[in-house]
């Protein structure tokens, strides 16, 4: 694997997904699981790349699917003309759900989680703290804006909440050992 395989904000991906579901806002990965067909299981991605829309909302739209919240994700790569060695970007997540209420919660929840810059940094760091396969270190993570809530007639009857946040990174290298920022704190405030 190449240095170039992994990418910063697939990592805050899932990060920000793991929180969701630690704080029980999300609902918990088993309820992702479909039987595709006879063989197997097939887990739904909560996070979805903006590219492949059309193929993956469609089941949120069937059965006992059609009440889970979902998010669709885009990513822009910001330059760093001043600052060569690191790496910036934006990611923008769509949730979508039939609920209003979870919908300002898990904005609420993101806007606290996402918005102490280099704190939230190094709780992303933290979490990936024992993970020898995590090349990046984040230097900053910052919840930039957010608008909503939409009706989004062609999500099923759902609604939507946008979030913009943006992170600046370095690539450390693969296999660090302990190399994470030392904290343990939390989401609570400082």
């Amino acid at each position: 694997m190449t240095k170039w395989a992994e990418s910063p904000y697939l990592r805050l991906n899932k990060f920000v997904q793991e929180k969701l579901r630690t704080e029980t806002i999300v609902p918990a990965a088993s309820q992702y699981v479909t039987d595709a067909d006879s063989n197997d299981n097939y887990s739904l991605p909560f996070m979805i790349p903006g590219q492949e829309q059309p193929e993956m909302k469609t089941i949120y739209n069937n059965g006992s699917f059609n009440n889970l919240p979902y998010c669709v994700y885009s990513v822009s790569l910001l330059p760093n003309q001043d600052e060569p060695f690191f790496v910036s970007g934006q990611v923008t997540y769509t949730f979508h759900s039939g609920d209003m209420d979870l919908l300002f919660e898990i904005a609420n929840y993101c806007n606290d989680l996402l918005k102490r810059d280099d704190w939230t940094a190094a709780d992303v760091n933290n979490f990936y703290k024992a993970d020898a396969t995590n090349p990046f270190e984040f230097k900053y993570v910052s919840f930039i804006t957010s608008a909503g809530p939409f009706e989004a007639e062609d999500e099923g009857g759902r609604s939507s909440f946008m979030i913009v946040v943006r992170y600046t990174v370095t690539y450390e290298g693969l296999n660090r050992i302990d190399s994470a920022i030392p904290f343990s704190g939390g989401l609570g405030m400082r």
